[in-house]
């Protein structure tokens, strides 16, 4: 499964939307709430065995979805 899938699929489990689809450059902030946010993060960093400093969720990286796809592709 790509990483674009298994992304989905968690974004999908935060919340609780097994048919939601996503534009790469759609913004999460129109999708989740910060308390979201931070079970999709957890969640990110179990399924990619990766852990994601503090300071990367301030910049660019966690704006699209896209984004965080390519930031993914960076830390595996």
């Amino acid at each position: 499964m790509s990483i674009e899938d298994r992304l989905l699929n968690i974004l999908r489990e935060c919340i609780n939307d097994d048919s939601y689809t996503l534009e790469k450059d759609e913004t999460l902030d129109n999708i989740i709430d910060s308390l979201t946010m931070i079970n999709f993060i957890v969640k990110i960093e179990s399924e990619f065995n990766i852990e994601i400093d503090d300071e990367d969720l301030i910049g660019e990286s966690f704006t699209t979805y896209e984004n965080i796809v390519r930031y993914i592709e960076s830390r595996i």
